[in-house]
């Protein structure tokens, strides 16, 4: 060989060498953005660059049921950063390897082995490797419109630690670019297999793990799971087959950056924040309650609450996660965006779930944790990088409707309790409980001629209590009646108080809304219901923030002018809207009921109380009854998403009360005048703490019942004796049981009446 070729050949084996080499180190390079800010303490403070995830090997699984075989073959390693393809096939770098196979009917046991090939090249080690399942997915719905999951029909990898949208091939585009996928020379292109799934199941791999079947939760995070150089880590995977048959592609993520400062290296303290990927690595799920029912023979089929504590595990800024969780069908995405705790190395995020109708036996739970970074390393821009992972919560087969938190007791004695001190001023209609702001837990009743009052239901000892707002002077009607305040709501969201006065000459369609510190507003020039004549009936709110009303004309005439309504909820000026899609003339169903001889007056469609339960997603409107034949009125809606409420017929009962509730001039004319309450301290007493009662005239007692909102029924009445004539009455919804009390506004007197709940309750 001549000079002129030896230089030639010489050349030629010093650029393999060096493309080789460069090959390797752009495997493992990454480079991208990053954030600053780390919560809780404990979490190292990140620094430098964060885009560190790399495409270590692809493959192809292919499993032969009827011989019990499993083929592997290799369909690309190691492009990342560069188009090096070409390069790289046959593999040069990641040994794979596949153990302990066992076919059980349609799943396969197996353990993948992954071996380190860089023998003591401690540079090269590997931060949060894992092992991604990319197969096909059916499941869909969730509020990222993106994402798609195998699900029942598809391969499943069932025991996943978390799942991923890195290296699906529907968004990382199949182009000869950098980071693109690619289909290799060998194995089954993806334009053949068509795997559709981007968000697919993995298994984690780190030195830590010393079993195949260890848990996440066993890891110690200041490893920040490293896989070192040379070691080979095995992890178990349980996948059931399809019904396609069995045959995915599997590939190798993993994140890496060059350590700082010179040799030697310590692992892992020399190696940036930015080598480990900037997603959460780990959650951990706790159920702090779960109420969640599925039962065919309740109307409705299904409901519940579900409140959850996730402790969030990321390497750094811990804190600056977003948690979703949702399982579509079954309730409505809820996200909470700051953590309520955590610790080194972890945030803590309480999410709860409510209005749920869930499926039977149990519903698997979608946690997504957005993490800081975005844009997925330029692949997908304007995507938060983000750590996906589920859960599973047991649904029980029948409603909470009995049960210790329901009891079987009643109110069976009422302390008489001056909560106020103003003779001569009315207390009407009704009362509320601040649920936010600096009076939280606090009561608030009229106190005089245009004041609300509130009251510490501590220390109730105190008769006059303190001034919450006082109304504007054309909120109330002057005169004998002055101060009436005819509707009183607390909205639960923000916690604004709701107030409707008598208005100019008892036109009472204006409503006033507060902060919870008694500062107003919106007047009543804001939110009116109509011209002169036109009265709210009954309001509510339900578990959006929507405001429902009954509104009608003059309570002395003798028409069905009845409409429900509903206002949207609205977290500025003018905070709430009308949404006429929403009305439903009512007039057909509610009663009129004409005057009979010796009769002292008859008030047409006098609806005394209107209450919305949240667990059952229902209204409940009671309506007084003066005649003979009836003792009060309940009328029952089912809500909906949009549009009216759903009349329920069925669950129509005009008789509540099965004592004599005797005029005392006419033993044939009852007054079942009364009000209606729901106990919403706890979700479950929300399902069948309806209390009803029914005023006797003259005042010497109530009639006293408890309702189940599933069916409607009877759970317990009872008569209270010598309380006077009530106006309204109230439950303290307070989370301690003790505290839990019934209270009854009096009228025409200036006190009120409580009474401390039985054991039984």
């Amino acid at each position: 060989m001549n000079e002129k070729n030896k230089a030639k050949v010489y050349i030629m084996k010093r650029l393999q060498i060096i493309l080789l080499l460069t090959i390797l180190i752009a495997m493992l390079i990454g480079c991208s953005n990053s954030n600053i800010p780390v919560t809780p303490p404990g979490d190292i403070q990140p620094t430098g660059e964060i885009n560190s995830h790399s495409l270590w090997g692809l493959w192809e699984f292919s499993a032969d049921v009827e011989n019990e075989a499993l083929d592997v073959i290799p369909v690309r390693l190691g492009e990342m950063h560069l188009n090096a393809l070409n390069f790289l096939e046959p593999p040069l770098n990641l040994y794979l390897t596949v153990e302990n196979i066992q076919f059980n009917g349609n799943v396969l046991d197996l353990d993948v082995v992954l071996r380190h090939p860089f023998l003591g090249l401690q540079q090269y080690t590997g931060f949060d490797v894992s092992g991604i399942l990319i197969a096909n997915g059916s499941v869909t719905g969730f509020s990222n419109t993106d994402l798609r999951m195998a699900g029942d029909g598809d391969i499943q990898l069932l025991n996943a630690d978390g799942y991923t949208r890195w290296w699906n091939p529907v968004e990382f585009p199949h182009v000869d670019t950098v980071l693109g996928y690619k289909d290799g020379l060998l194995g089954t292109p993806d334009d053949i297999a068509d795997y559709d799934a981007t968000l697919n199941a993995y298994k984690f791999f780190c030195d830590a793990l010393d079993d195949p079947d260890d848990m996440l939760d066993t890891v110690d995070p200041e490893s920040r799971c490293e896989f070192s150089s040379g070691m080979s880590n095995s992890r178990h995977y349980t996948i059931e087959f399809g019904s396609g048959g069995l045959v995915f592609n599997y590939a190798i993520d993993a994140s890496w950056k060059m350590p700082v400062g010179d040799p030697p290296w310590d692992v892992p303290d020399s190696f940036p924040p930015g080598a480990n990927c900037p997603e959460a690595w780990n959650i951990i799920v706790t159920e702090d309650d779960n109420t969640l029912w599925n039962d065919d023979t309740n109307i409705p089929p299904s409901g519940g609450e579900l409140m959850l504590s996730v402790d969030v595990w990321d390497h750094f800024d811990a804190g600056l996660n977003s948690v979703t969780v949702e399982s579509p069908g079954n309730f409505s995405a809820v996200t909470a965006t700051t953590p309520s705790g955590g610790g080194a190395g972890y945030s803590t995020y309480e999410l709860d779930i409510i209005n749920a109708t869930p499926s039977p036996d149990e519903i698997d739970l979608l946690i997504t944790v957005e993490s800081e970074s975005v844009g997925y390393q330029g692949l997908l821009d304007g995507k938060t990088v983000s750590a996906y992972f589920t859960h599973t919560s047991e649904v029980n087969d029948e409603a909470p409707t009995q049960g210790e938190e329901c009891g079987v007791g009643i109110y069976s004695s009422v302390t008489n309790t001056p909560f106020q001190d103003h003779p001569g001023d009315l207390v009407k209609y009704e009362l509320a409980w601040l649920t936010s702001g600096p009076y939280e837990g606090e009561m608030l009743v009229l106190a005089g001629s245009g004041l609300i009052g509130r009251y510490n239901m501590d220390t109730i000892a105190n008769p006059d209590g303190e001034i919450f707002c006082e109304l504007p002077p054309g909120a109330i009607t002057p005169g004998s009646n002055a101060g009436y305040v005819f509707h009183l709501e607390v909205e639960q969201i923000t916690g604004r108080v709701l107030t409707v006065g008598n208005g100019p000459n008892g036109a009472n369609n204006a409503i006033l809304i507060y902060n919870d510190n008694g500062v107003l507003l919106s007047d009543e020039t804001q939110l009116s219901v109509g011209p002169d004549g036109r009265k709210i009936q009954a309001m509510d709110i339900d578990e959006n923030g929507d405001l429902w009303m009954l509104t009608g004309t003059a309570w002395a005439s003798y028409t069905k002018d009845v409409k429900l309504e509903r206002w949207i909820y609205q977290s500025a000026s003018p905070y709430y809207v009308y949404d006429p899609t929403s009305d439903l003339e009512a007039g057909s169903e509610l009663g009129t009921w004409m005057p009979e001889p010796n009769e002292f007056y008859v008030v047409e469609n006098d609806i005394t109380g209107m209450i919305i339960s949240h667990a059952a997603d229902r209204m409940f409107i009671f309506q007084q009854a003066h005649v003979g034949e009836h003792n009060g009125h309940l009328y029952v809606w089912d809500m909906n998403s949009s549009g009216p409420p759903t009349y329920r017929d069925d669950l129509y009962n005009d008789s509540l009360f099965s004592y004599g509730t005797q005029r005392g001039f006419n033993d044939n004319h009852k007054n079942a005048y009364g009000g209606i309450w729901i106990d919403r301290s706890v979700p479950e007493l929300d399902y069948c703490r309806i209390l009803i009662y029914g005023r006797r005239c003259p005042g010497i007692a109530v009639m006293l019942i408890r309702l189940d909102a599933t069916d409607c029924s009877i759970t317990n009445e009872n008569v209270i004796e010598g309380i006077g004539s009530p106006y309204t009455l109230g439950i303290n919804e307070d989370p301690d049981p003790a505290k839990r009390n019934v209270v009854f506004v009096n009228y025409p007197s200036s006190s009120c009446w409580m009474g401390a709940p039985p054991a039984d309750w």
